[in-house]
């Protein structure tokens, strides 16, 4: 994140004010699902993966409702793997590919696979843009 407040700054824009509230559900978020991966038993793996996806549904990372509760039926939602979304939470806070694989414990080519994937199954082309569409789907905080 520091990272692209750099950017920004040597652009010339002010970036918008931090929500703390915000980026510390994102935080948690991403350490949960980190959290998930490096359990070995499946079934608590599982059940802290479906925490994490009912926190999403409250509506409580945003104040929004779920995109589940919009006017586009719930089957036209991207169906994304559980790594996906580990990786595309990590991406959301500003991580680099090389950082991601570092806290997922995966090498960074992996990463970049899991992301390819998910920005196809997203419809979009960038890295970016898949954690808009994955924040609009409601499939991350």
């Amino acid at each position: 994140m520091d990272r692209r407040v750099r950017l920004l700054e040597r652009a010339g824009s002010a970036p918008p004010p931090p929500s703390p509230r915000l980026d510390a559900l994102r935080d948690l978020h991403a350490e949960l699902r980190g959290i998930a991966h490096e359990i070995e038993d499946t079934e608590l793996r599982d059940r802290l993966r479906q925490a994490c996806d009912r926190f999403l549904a409250t509506g409580a990372a945003d104040g929004t409702e779920d995109a589940e509760d919009s006017d586009d039926p719930a089957a036209d939602r991207p169906r994304l793997t559980p790594r996906e979304l580990d990786v595309l939470s990590y991406v959301a806070l500003g991580c680099t590919n090389a950082e991601t694989a570092r806290h997922l414990s995966l090498v960074p080519e992996t990463v970049k696979a899991y992301l390819r994937s998910a920005t196809r199954k997203l419809g979009v082309h960038s890295r970016h843009h898949a954690v808009a569409a994955a924040r609009r789907w409601g499939l991350l905080p």
